[in-house]
């Protein structure tokens, strides 16, 4: 059995960016996940800038910019009080230029 500095469990968005950010520390990480499939149910992920921002400088930019991801450009809020008249009750927010979130669904 290899020895470990770190036991990492749980592979989700913040054990993995621990892990990787132990690594680049030179630490010998072991990431451990109970999950061996996918999840039977849909989810969709949206993340912020600045979350694209942080998983780029972790080395995953390509991996976020993907195929499977599309860019947002601004940020929509309806207010399903306004309910059928949706354009009443909508506020849209464009982040700032060369900024941009990004939506994925699994």
């Amino acid at each position: 059995m290899k020895e470990v500095d770190v036991l990492v469990v749980g592979a989700g968005v913040a054990g993995c960016a621990l892990a990787v950010g132990l690594l680049d520390a030179g630490l010998r990480v072991l990431l451990v996940e109970k999950e061996t499939a996918p999840r039977e149910h849909f989810r969709g992920e949206y993340l912020q800038p600045a979350a694209v921002a942080g998983l780029r400088a972790l080395g995953f930019g390509a991996v976020v910019e993907g195929a499977e991801t599309q860019r947002l450009d601004e940020l929509v809020f309806l207010d399903i009080q306004a309910w059928p008249d949706r354009l009443a009750g909508r506020t849209t927010i464009r982040y700032p230029a060369g900024q941009a979130a990004r939506s994925l669904s699994h």
